[in-house]
């Protein structure tokens, strides 16, 4: 599920491990606004997710902790440049929702 359409956006699954083909699950990350809602929302004007790449990095604290993924080519546009900020998303041990956030935003540029 993604939240428009979007190009190579990525996404995270769970999966059992067994030797089934068809018993993944999509972990629902990449949309979501709130914590209090499952709609998901497409990227804002200033975002572009077509090739963020979502799921090519993850990193779990181990058992009972929180699991991060992360989509490092995500882009916040502005009217004259685009600024490769990445998000991630922060899970909960049972891989549901918690924050998100941009890890460049707000770092120094060389304009």
């Amino acid at each position: 599920q993604q939240p428009a359409m979007l190009n190579r956006s990525g996404a995270l699954w769970k999966c059992p491990l067994t030797t089934f083909t068809n018993d993944c699950e999509q972990v629902i990350t990449d949309g979501k606004r709130t914590i209090d809602s499952d709609n998901l929302m497409p990227p804002l004007d200033d975002e572009i997710k077509d090739n963020q790449w979502l799921g090519v990095t993850v990193r779990s604290q181990g058992a009972g902790g929180k699991v991060i993924v992360c989509a490092h080519r995500y882009i916040r546009k502005g009217e004259e440049y685009q600024w490769g900020q990445g998000l991630c998303y922060s899970l909960t041990q049972r891989l549901d929702y918690e924050d998100s956030w941009e890890p460049c935003k707000g770092k120094p540029t060389n304009l």
